[in-house]
């Protein structure tokens, strides 16, 4: 036997001897998640009930936002906005809307109402567009904290959010 096949015996006998390991491993691994799967759900919305979301329908009254096949946004924001609101209060999460109608709300009242009811998740609904060219699409998001990233491990591990 040559030297350089040794050497390849060996590679290959460590390769199998971490995969059996990985194998090992993996059936307990696969066990926990099935399990989070099954609690998961209910153990999400436990912890989402505990909580309150508000939803801001972007623009209103005056301000109609960007239109597209003569529709304004703002009536089209309000109409996800009270979706959204409606799916998390069938699903027992508490829910406050910045508006409910066709009234401009000013941007510092917008986030007054989550911060006067300590809401933990304020959703702003948009619908952007640039008429000066075909290629905007998709969607933004926009997170905003005030915590140190060590104190959003923690809060994500509460939440039990994966990372």
């Amino acid at each position: 036997m040559s030297f350089a096949h040794a050497i390849r015996c060996l590679f290959s006998y460590g390769a199998l001897l971490g995969a059996g390991a990985c194998l090992w491993q993996a059936q307990s691994y696969w066990e926990k998640q099935a399990l989070a799967f099954r609690s998961g759900p209910n153990a999400w919305m436990d912890t989402l009930r505990q909580h309150l979301v508000v939803v801001d329908a972007g623009h209103g009254g005056t301000d109609g936002g960007t239109q597209g096949f003569g529709v304004l946004e703002k009536k089209c924001s309000l109409a996800i906005a009270d979706r959204v609101e409606k799916q998390l209060h069938a699903r027992g999460i508490r829910t406050r809307m910045t508006r409910s109608d066709d009234k401009y709300v000013e941007l510092t009242e917008r986030s007054a109402v989550a911060n006067r009811n300590g809401a933990s998740v304020f959703v702003s609904i948009h619908l952007n567009a640039d008429a000066t060219s075909d290629e905007t699409a998709g969607v933004e998001t926009y997170f905003c904290s005030r915590k140190r990233l060590g104190d959003l491990v923690k809060l994500r591990d509460r939440f039990e959010i994966a990372p």
